[in-house]
């Protein structure tokens, strides 16, 4: 955490084994065929930080959804939080 709440940053050089998900699931990974990894991520907070102290009564939390994707040059991330009535209470993406 470069600037907590409001960035990070991540920085890798090592090796990466090529394999797929479905390989994953079926036995370990780790000697398989590897290649040169390397990455240097710095972020920047999109919006400020949700502080779910500070920010609704939550007494009558029923549940949420919540989902996140990955895609080409994109990213999406939802969340929904109901009422233990089922009433909507938040919805974001």
């Amino acid at each position: 955490m470069d600037n907590p709440l409001q960035g990070w940053s991540s920085t890798f050089d090592g090796a990466a084994e090529i394999t797929t998900a479905e390989l994953m699931t079926r036995h370990p990974s780790g000697s398989g065929v590897a290649r040169p990894m390397r990455w240097d991520f710095h972020t920047e907070a999109a919006g400020p930080v949700w502080d779910m102290y500070a920010a609704r009564e939550m007494r009558n939390f029923g549940g949420r959804y919540f989902l996140v994707g990955a895609l080409p040059g994109r990213a999406l991330h939802t969340i929904n939080i109901f009422g233990m009535d089922g009433s909507p209470l938040s919805s974001t993406a």
